[in-house]
C-alpha cells in the first residue's frame, strides 16, 4: 500500500479520467427513472457495475500489490478481471460504448509497471478490445470511433511512459557518469600515489642493497624509511579506495527505492528533505545502513511492503517478510561500522510485527533528547 502522504497524487492522477464516467450516468440515469423503459433492469445493472468500477480503479493504484507475496502483474491481473467483468456488465447496457472503459484498464498496465510489461499488458488489453468489439459489434456503426479512441488513448499513455522511462534512464545515465568520474578520479590518485612512492621506494632499496656491506648502520636506517614509506603509500591507497567506495546517500536512497520497486515491493519512502536533515558527518553510515539493510531486503525477505524512515537521529528499513537469515555476515559487519561510528545497531520485527526492521541510531542524539 502506498503511504497515506502519497494518496492525494496517486489518486488525482488517475482519478482525473473519471469524469468521463459522467457519460455512461447521463445515458443509464433517465433509463433506472423511467418505470416504462424495456431496459430498466439492465441500466440499473450498469449503474451498479460504475459504482463498483470507480473504487476498485481507484483501490488499485493505492494498493497496487493486493496479493502480498505474489509478483505485482498477478495484483494488475486481479483488478483487470474484476474491472473487465464491470465492463462486461456495463455493456449491456450501454454496447459497444462501454468498450471506451477500456483504456482504464490499460492504465493500470502502463504506469506502475517497468516499460516492457506495461506494453505488453496496454497492447494486450487493447488486442482483447478491439477483438471483442469486431466480434459482438458487427453492424454498430460506432464500433470505428471506438477502436480509433482505444488505438489513441494506448498510445498516448504509452508515450507518457515512455517519457517518464526515458527520464528514469536519464538518471541512471547521471549516476553511472559520476561512477565513472570517480573512477577517473581514483585512477589519478594511484598513480600519483603509487608512482611516487614506489620510485622513492625503488631508490631508497637499490640504495640498501649498496650499502649493506660498506655501511650496515645506514643501511638499517635507509631499510626503515623504506619500510615507512611503502606503509605511507599504502595508508594513501586504501584511503583513497574506500573514498570512491563510499556510497552518498542521496543517491544510495534513490537507487535502493528504485531496485525495491523493480522487484514489485511496495515501497514508503521518506519525504523529500530527509537526506539534507541527516548531518554530514552521519551520511555515510546512513548510506552503508540503507545498502546493507536493502540488500537483505531483496536477496532474502521475500517481502511485499518496505518502510524506509531517515533523518538527523537514525535511518531504518522494516519490511514485511520472513526476517534476516541466522548468522548472517551482514547485520555484523554493518554492527561493527556502526560502533565504530558511535552508532548502534537495532534489529527486531518488521511491518505489521511480521519481518524485520534494521535500525541505525545515533547515541549522541539520544542523550541530546534525553537532557532537553
Amino acid at each position: 500500500m502506498l503511504p497515506r502522504r502519497e494518496w492525494p497524487s496517486a489518486l488525482g492522477f488517475s482519478g482525473v479520467w473519471l469524469i468521463t464516467f459522467g457519460f455512461a450516468i447521463a445515458v443509464l440515469v433517465p433509463r433506472v427513472l423511467d418505470p416504462d423503459a424495456a431496459d430498466r433492469g439492465a441500466a440499473i445493472a450498469g449503474l451498479a457495475a460504475v459504482a463498483v468500477f470507480v473504487p476498485v480503479y481507484l483501490i488499485a493504484f493505492v494498493v497496487p500489490r493486493p496479493l502480498p507475496g505474489r509478483p505485482a502483474w498477478a495484483g494488475t491481473l486481479l483488478y483487470t478481471a474484476v474491472l473487465t467483468g464491470c465492463l462486461t456488465v456495463l455493456s449491456g447496457a450501454l454496447g459497444v460504448m462501454a468498450l471506451l472503459y477500456a483504456t482504464f484498464l490499460m492504465a493500470l498496465w502502463v504506469f506502475p509497471h517497468p516499460m516492457r510489461l506495461a506494453v505488453l499488458g496496454t497492447v494486450g488489453t487493447a488486442a482483447v478490445t478491439a477483438a471483442v468489439a469486431l466480434t459482438l459489434y458487427p453492424t454498430d456503426d460506432r464500433r470505428t470511433a471506438v477502436l480509433a479512441y482505444l488505438a489513441v488513448g494506448a498510445a498516448v499513455m504509452l508515450v507518457i511512459r515512455l517519457a517518464v522511462g526515458r527520464e528514469e534512464q536519464l538518471t541512471d545515465m547521471r549516476q553511472e557518469l559520476a561512477l565513472a568520474g570517480q573512477r577517473e578520479r581514483l585512477a589519478r590518485d594511484l598513480h600519483d600515489i603509487l608512482g611516487h612512492s614506489l620510485t622513492a621506494i625503488n631508490v631508497k632499496a637499490q640504495l640498501v642493497e649498496r650499502l649493506i656491506a660498506a655501511d650496515p648502520d645506514r643501511a638499517r636506517a635507509e631499510a626503515s624509511e623504506v619500510v615507512a614509506l611503502s606503509r605511507a603509500a599504502l595508508t594513501e591507497a586504501r584511503a583513497a579506495v574506500t573514498d570512491l567506495a563510499v556510497p552518498r546517500l542521496g543517491a544510495q536512497l534513490s537507487e535502493s527505492v528504485g531496485a525495491l520497486r523493480d522487484q514489485g515491493i511496495a515501497v514508503e519512502a521518506p519525504p523529500h528533505g530527509a537526506v539534507a536533515e541527516v548531518p554530514e558527518a552521519r551520511r555515510a553510515l546512513a548510506a552503508w545502513s540503507l545498502r546493507e539493510a536493502v540488500t537483505n531486503v531483496l536477496r532474502h525477505a521475500r517481502a511485499s511492503r518496505v518502510r524506509i524512515l531517515l533523518d538527523a537521529g537514525h535511518v531504518a528499513v522494516h519490511d514485511d517478510g520472513t526476517g534476516l537469515p541466522a548468522g548472517g555476515a551482514g547485520p555484523r559487519t554493518l554492527a561493527a561500522r556502526a560502533a565504530d561510528a558511535g552508532a548502534r545497531l537495532e534489529v527486531g520485527p518488521g511491518l505489521d510485527g511480521r519481518g524485520t526492521a534494521v535500525a541505525v541510531r545515533w547515541a549522541a542524539v539520544d542523550e541530546e533528547r534525553g537532557r532537553a
